[in-house]
């Protein structure tokens, strides 16, 4: 039964990796996406509710993905409703283009110059939306983060369990380390607000300054949404330190999932970092 065991929580392993892998694949593809054919629509012709969408999409699909890998069944759910509106939407701006040049112009108007890049939108949502319903290791990841145990029952496992601490185990955190941890959570918010402010103050700037269609109106957006990017991953690793604040909240899998976040994040920020230098090396060959 030992081996048997091992070879059922190897299985299972392998599955959740699976699982973790392809939901990363669909998020960072619609995130890459959304990034991409903002700055691209909005060059083509400029218009609100496309930057407002483009923007929307970005903040909603890295807070819901934040708030899905952490186990938030209704974080799935809201994430679906958000696929089927943008498959909605894709739909819709595709038949106004197909009819008439006034329904061309409409689509236009609402964040849709031409059809590629609603079809590319589509399909990477559509992508995201079939990863997170329709695939069952991402499922059993879903579920094995939120400890439902529904898959591959652990009690026909005779491991060690004694030698295995438990994933939601309480932690015996002092005073002073749940002062800390509050502490670190206000310093994680406040940083998230910063960057958040200062990459939507960034795209104001370059609609007011710059032409949009512009090379420097291009890169001045680039740059807000690289800020936006850095405030909105650091929404994760302050919503997993925040619950380390609280009593009820300081377990074994929040302290993991807060490591995890930050790691998270400082992944993301070596990438943003990246971004960012190539922007400011290119205005100042430009300049």
């Amino acid at each position: 039964m030992t081996k048997l065991g091992s070879a059922i929580a190897m299985i299972r392993h392998e599955r959740f990796e699976l699982g973790e892998k392809w939901f990363l694949v669909g998020v960072l593809g619609v995130l890459a996406s959304e990034g991409v054919l903002t700055i691209i629509s909005n060059s083509l012709h400029f218009t609100w509710i496309g930057l407002l969408l483009g923007l929307v999409g970005f903040c909603l699909v890295m807070g819901l993905a934040n708030r899905i890998y952490a186990g938030n069944k209704q974080a799935v759910q809201i994430a679906l409703a958000w696929v089927a509106f943008q498959l909605v939407y894709a739909v819709g701006v595709l038949l106004l283009m197909a009819t008439s040049n006034r329904g061309a112009e409409i689509a236009e108007s609402l964040g849709a110059p031409v059809a590629w890049t609603v079809l590319w939108k589509g399909l990477v949502y559509f992508g995201l939306g079939w990863v997170l319903f329709r695939t069952p290791a991402v499922r059993e990841f879903f579920a094995q983060k939120r400890g439902d145990g529904m898959h591959l029952q652990e009690a026909a496992v005779e491991t060690k369990p004694a030698e295995v601490p438990a994933p939601d185990s309480p932690l015996a955190l002092t005073a002073e380390q749940t002062a800390s941890a509050v502490d670190l959570s206000g310093y994680l918010k406040k940083t998230m607000y910063a960057f958040l402010t200062l990459g939507v103050l960034q795209i104001i700037l370059a609609l007011t300054k710059h032409q949009i269609a512009s090379l420097p109106g291009v890169l001045a957006l680039a740059e807000g949404a690289l800020w936006l990017i850095l405030g909105t991953a650091m929404s994760g690793p302050w919503h997993e330190v925040s619950l380390l604040g609280d009593k009820d909240g300081q377990t074994r899998n929040h302290l993991l999932g807060g490591f995890g976040s930050l790691l998270g994040y400082f992944k993301i920020q070596a990438v943003v970092a990246l971004g960012l230098i190539a922007v400011w090396v290119v205005r100042f060959a430009i300049s």
